[in-house]
C-alpha cells in the first residue's frame, strides 16, 4: 500500500513552488527580500532585415529587466504594473491584522507573481478533526494577459490540499482591477471585502459538510473518478489505457488511504472522494511543483478540481 501520509509531509504546492514569508509583516520587505521586486517593461518587437532591426508599431515584448527574459507579448496600450505597486494596497490588510503573509513565488520565469496569505480567525470545522483554513491568493501578471487577481481559497488542514478558489465570491469581484489603473476606493472596503469572503467560506464549508453526510459505493466512486478525469470509458467493464488506469488507481488509493481519510466521519463519504481527487491534483499531477501550481490555480486542473466538487455534490444529493 502506498503511504500517502509520508508523501504529503512536504506541504502544499505553494510551499514547494514558493518561499516562506511568514516572518514578514510588511509586504514590500517580503517582495524585496525574496527577489520578487523585479521590474518589467514593454520593448518593441520586430524583425531583423538587412542587418537592421525593424521594430513593430503595435507589438511589444514584455521584458523582465533583471534577467532580460521575455515574459509575454502585448500591444501598445498595455501598461506595466510593477510588483511593488501591485501589492502595495495589500499592506492595509496586514496592518489591520486581517491576515498574515504565508508564501511568495513566481511562475516560470516570472510571468506571474503570487502571494498567499492566511486569513485570521479560527479554522472552519467540517467534521470533528477535519477543518479548513481560509487563505487569500493575490496574483500579478506580466504575460500580457493576466491582470491583478484576488481569490479566496480554502486549504484542508489535515493534508494541506488547496481547494478551488472561491472565484464567484463578491469579495473577489470587488478587488478586481486592470493594469491601466488601481481602484483606490477598494482600499476603503477592506472590512467589507473580508466579511463577504468569510460568508463565502462558510457557504462553501456547508457544501463540504453535505458531502460528509452521504456514503458512496465502490462502483459509483470508480465511475466518479473516471468522470473527474474526463475518461471516455465510464463503463467499468471496459479496460482503460495503462496510464489512465494507473491514475484512476492512484486516486482511488488516496480516497481510501490519503491524509485525513481514516477519520470515521470522513471515510467512505463523498467528502473523502473529493479529497482523493483534490489530493492528486495538489501533489501528483504535473511534472514540477511550479507547473502543478499554475494548472491548479489558472489552468486546466483548476476547472477539473472545481468539476470534481460539482460532480460529488450531485452524487451526494
Amino acid at each position: 500500500m502506498v503511504d500517502y501520509n509520508r508523501m504529503l509531509v512536504n506541504g502544499t504546492p505553494f510551499s514547494k513552488a514558493g518561499q516562506d514569508i511568514t516572518q514578514f509583516t510588511n509586504v514590500m520587505d517580503a517582495i524585496e527580500s525574496t527577489g520578487m521586486d523585479y521590474t518589467v517593461q514593454p520593448e518593441p518587437a520586430g524583425v531583423m532585415s538587412g542587418g537592421q532591426f525593424k521594430p513593430s508599431k503595435d507589438r511589444f515584448h514584455i521584458i523582465r529587466q533583471d534577467t532580460r527574459q521575455c515574459l509575454g507579448v502585448c500591444k501598445k496600450v498595455w501598461k506595466p504594473l510593477q510588483n511593488v505597486d501591485a501589492f502595495s494596497f495589500f499592506q492595509k490588510w496586514l496592518d489591520e491584522g486581517l491576515c498574515k503573509l504565508d508564501t511568495i513565488g513566481h511562475l516560470n520565469e516570472g510571468e506571474k507573481l503570487w502571494i498567499l496569505a492566511k486569513i485570521g480567525g479560527d479554522d472552519i470545522e467540517i467534521v470533528q478533526g477535519d477543518s479548513i483554513s481560509r487563505y487569500i491568493l493575490l496574483v500579478n501578471g506580466h504575460d500580457g494577459l493576466t491582470s491583478v487577481k484576488v481569490g479566496f481559497t480554502p486549504i484542508r488542514v489535515t493534508c494541506s490540499n488547496m481547494f478551488p478558489a472561491i472565484a464567484r465570491s463578491e469579495a473577489s469581484k470587488i478587488l478586481r482591477f486592470r493594469h491601466s489603473r488601481l481602484v483606490e476606493e477598494n482600499l476603503d472596503k477592506v472590512q467589507e471585502v473580508m466579511n463577504l469572503a468569510n460568508q463565502s467560506f462558510e457557504a462553501t464549508a456547508e457544501q463540504y459538510r453535505e458531502l460528509t453526510r452521504s456514503q458512496f459505493n465502490q462502483k459509483d466512486v470508480e465511475t466518479y473518478v473516471r468522470q473527474c478525469l474526463g475518461v471516455k470509458e465510464l463503463d467499468l467493464s471496459e479496460k482503460l489505457p495503462t496510464r489512465s488506469a494507473n491514475i484512476v488507481a492512484d486516486i482511488l488509493g488516496r480516497i481510501d488511504h490519503g491524509m485525513g481519510q481514516d477519520n470515521p466521519e470522513v471515510k467512505g463519504t463523498w467528502w473523502a472522494a473529493v479529497n482523493g481527487v483534490n489530493e492528486y491534483y495538489n501533489h501528483s499531477a504535473g511534472r514540477t511543483p511550479e507547473g502543478r501550481l499554475n494548472s491548479l490555480c489558472f489552468g486546466q486542473n483548476a476547472k477539473r478540481n472545481a468539476d470534481a466538487l460539482s460532480l460529488a455534490l450531485a452524487a451526494a444529493a
